[in-house]
Order: C-alpha cells, then structure tokens, then sequence
C-alpha cells in the first residue's frame, strides 16, 4: 500500500520562519507567476520515484501545485526457447492547494490539502501469456508547508503531515489479471503521519 502525503507538508524549518518575521510579500509573493518544481522523493508519488511538477501563483496568499512521477523497469530472460519478461510500473500524480498563513520577506508558512493518485503494475510475460497484480489508490491529507525564497526566482520547500487512504480491494492486495477470481471485498482506512523533511523537500524556479 503506498503512502501518500503530497498533501502533508509542515513547515520544517523554523529558521525560515524567524529569518521573515516582517509581514510583507517579497520573494514569497508568486502571485500570477509560474514555476518548474523538482524533487528526488516526493511523497505525491508514493515516496519511491523522483517527481516533476509545477506550481502557480493564484494570489499573494494561494498557491496550487502539482506533481508528477514515473518509474518502470524490464527484464527480459530465455531458457529453452521460452521466453520470459518480467516487468513493473508505477505512476503517481499529485494536487495540492497551499495558503499563506505567515508572510515573511523571504520565509513563509502555508496551510495546505491535497490529493494524491498512485497506480503500479507487476507482471511475468511468460511465451506471449501475461499475468501479473494490478493497484491503484487515492489519499489526501492536510499539513503545513515552510518555504524559503533567498531570491526571486528560487524557492525551497519542506514540511510533514498527516494522510489519509481508504482501502478496497485494489489498494490492499491489487487486481489479478488476466482472471481475478479472489472474490473477497475489502475495506477501512491508513492514517499516518508523515514527517520525512528530506523526503519532502523541493526546490522551484519560478519565472
């Protein structure tokens, strides 16, 4: 079951905070501007893949963003004229809304909510024959995110959170294919914290 907290971000570093105790907008304020995010373990996509995204200025105060990743790998092996390839996918994309709750010059705190969906696919082709398990699932969660701009175009971001998954049947031990003949129904719910700052840092350019 992946974990999913784009959403989760909390200010984690104080310093930012200190550093912009005037309340005026300066580097923070992205009102109407656009920006590239990048990030080497973005929690949007399950914590196991880098992930691009974007970001967009709404107002002084809102930001929305988003996140994108993807990951595959192929193996391939023959043995007595059978071949074999066993293969594994995931993809995940997250959206986030974030609310300026403390303006600094150049460190601020957002509140934030966000979405996040995440699917994979494990299989063995065996001769042409496929089969293999099929997941998908979708979280939210809520958190605050801190941000530091040293200069105008530039932003670092961070934070923790908390996260919230229902369960079914496809989060929990996926879809069989080519036939799913289980038959057993599944349900309830993962919360968990998340408080991985490294995890969760990203950097933006904004332009």
């Amino acid at each position: 079951m992946k974990r999913f907290s784009s959403a989760l971000a909390v200010a984690a570093a104080g310093s930012f905070l200190v550093s912009g105790v005037a309340f005026a907008d300066n580097n923070t304020n992205h009102s109407g501007k656009f920006g590239i995010k990048g990030s080497a373990m973005d929690t949007a996509t399950g914590g196991t893949m880098g992930a691009l995204g974007f970001a967009y200025g709404l107002s002084s105060s809102m930001v929305l963003t988003g996140n994108f990743g993807f990951g595959s790998s192929s193996n391939k092996a023959t043995a007595g004229g059978v071949e074999t390839n066993t293969h594994s996918s995931d993809m995940g994309i997250g959206l986030e809304f974030d609310y300026k709750i403390v303006k600094g010059a150049d460190a601020c705190t957002y509140l934030n909510v966000g979405f996040d969906y995440a699917s994979s696919n494990n299989g063995v082709d065996t001769d042409g024959t496929d089969a293999g398990v099929k997941n998908s699932d979708l979280g939210f969660g809520v958190g605050l995110k801190g941000e530091w701009s040293p200069v105008k175009k530039l932003s670092f971001t961070t934070g923790v959170g908390i996260g919230f998954s229902p369960n079914g049947k496809n989060d929990q031990v996926g879809t069989a294919y080519p036939n799913d003949v289980t038959g057993v129904e599944y349900s309830g719910m993962d919360i968990g914290i998340d408080a991985d700052v490294l995890g969760n840092a990203a950097v933006t350019y904004w332009f």
